[in-house]
């Protein structure tokens, strides 16, 4: 019986007899079976059995908060407290003051929960307890000594893991290059708590934004304005471009290394640069969306919204009206993301519902209508997938109409294969659909809607 099946039957015995009113709270090996269910339950134990080892060590070690019920007689109990602190650090405020000194409880309790250095006697916390509690939980600086914040080791292990308790570091310690570096890499507003001459230096600047490009926030003004390290910033993210200066804004080269770099920096760009179809291009490559930003002729030109459904089909939303209705364009749109169709013209999506096999049963799914594209005689069609199709076959339509189903095996884009799942023929061509429709007593011209999908580039 493995650990999960015990404490179920635990747990079941327990309810039983609880439902029973029938516990007994004075029963050792019952009581044992409880707080294996659950630690907390020693609450409820007698008091003969708070002072019982056997029964506290059980609690404990499911529960550590049970320590805090157990006779008080444990708090000096070094077994019981390393099991209590192991699981819960700040449980070192139930630990005896013998305890409290004792290395090993208190490391393992720090190592736990940082926190835990609050029950720790000053005149006992050295660096390696320090260390042990930053690395758990860097907001320990704010309570430690201040001879703490002027250890370089100390203040490296809080800025790699918070980057802005470089406010908490002495005035040497916030001029230290790699201090800094380490602290702007996690938190870009670390850079406000430098020193003024890194701040100042435009090579420590430039190898801060290539690491956070948002650090360019706050760097000084004039660097807003320069385009080595603007370049750099929105190289590393292309987001920063919120903070170059208008010029810069307006530069090509910086324009085009944010947009590259990610998509909807393009908003950020100089309005003529939302004109430019190469800019645009490269910001819908990286982040279809980016197009809703675009210059509305840009959303008429057929070649740059292909580019943005591709990259997310939800781009659709921001095409032209002609392009929502463009068949072409809708389903690279369909391709990449089925939620898209709602986002096609209406005439389109009327189209799709009256040439959906022309089968009734199929158009009340219309509305949750993932489709597939199949290739028949050579030709691309619509079709309703797999998810859809079972749930007709669930319905109670099931005995006029059984699913067709996608099969993938590797086969390209749009040449998937139609099957029939009880007889498991392959329907290769229209004729063999149509014949396969109709065998379900669908008497009704099945209708197929010409589509184009997507080549392997």
């Amino acid at each position: 019986m493995n650990h999960q099946q015990k404490y179920l039957k635990y747990k079941r015995k327990y309810l039983e007899l609880k439902g029973a009113g029938k516990i007994d709270w004075d029963n050792k090996s019952k009581v044992i079976d409880y707080v294996r269910i659950n630690g907390l339950f020693l609450k409820k134990a007698s008091q003969r059995l708070k002072k019982d080892e056997d029964v506290v060590m059980f609690a404990v070690k499911q529960n550590g908060n049970a320590i805090k019920y157990a006779d008080t007689k444990f708090r000096d109990n070094k077994i019981i407290i390393l099991e209590a602190v192991k699981r819960n650090g700040l449980l070192l405020e139930f630990a005896s003051s013998t305890l409290r000194k004792d290395i090993e409880v208190i490391t393992t309790a720090v190592t736990n929960k940082g926190n835990a250095i609050h029950f720790v006697k000053k005149n006992l916390i050295n660096k390696s307890i320090v260390l042990l509690a930053v690395k758990e939980n860097s907001y320990v600086l704010r309570y430690i000594s201040p001879e703490f914040l002027a250890d370089r080791d100390v203040i490296l292990a809080a800025v790699t893991q918070t980057g802005s308790h470089l406010y908490f570091a002495s005035k040497e310690l916030q001029a230290d290059r790699e201090v800094v570096l380490t602290a702007v890499t996690t938190n870009s507003v670390s850079l406000e708590y430098a020193s003024n001459r890194l701040k100042g230096d435009i090579e420590f600047i430039l190898a801060a934004v290539s690491k956070n490009g948002m650090v360019l926030k706050y760097v000084y003004a004039i660097f807003y304005d320069d385009k080595g390290v603007v370049l750099a910033a929105v190289t590393q993210n292309g987001m920063a471009l919120e903070f170059a200066s208008l010029k810069l804004k307006g530069d090509r080269d910086v324009v085009l290394a944010a947009v590259t770099q990610n998509g909807n920096a393009l908003k950020y760009a100089y309005a003529t640069l939302k004109r430019d179809k190469q800019v645009v291009m490269a910001a819908v490559k990286q982040n279809g969306l980016a197009l809703e930003v675009a210059y509305r002729k840009l959303k008429k030109d057929k070649k740059v919204v292909l580019a943005a459904v591709k990259q997310n089909g939800v781009a659709l939303y921001y095409a032209s009206s002609e392009l929502q209705g463009d068949k072409e364009v809708i389903m690279v749109a369909i391709y990449q993301n089925d939620s898209a169709l709602k986002y096609a013209s209406k005439e389109f999506q009327e189209e799709i519902k009256t040439y959906s096999y022309g089968v009734p049963e199929l158009l009340k799914y219309y509305e949750n209508l993932p489709i597939s594209m199949v290739t028949l005689d050579g030709d691309k069609y619509i079709l309703p997938n797999k998810y859809i199709l079972q749930n007709i076959h669930n319905s109670s339509s099931k005995d006029k109409f059984k699913p067709l189903l996608r099969e993938h095996g590797g086969i390209g884009p749009g040449d998937f294969n139609i099957f029939d799942i009880e007889t498991s023929t392959v329907i290769t061509s229209i004729s063999q659909l149509r014949e396969y429709i109709f065998k379900f007593e669908i008497h009704e011209e099945p209708k197929f809607f010409l589509v184009w999908t997507p080549e392997d580039e």
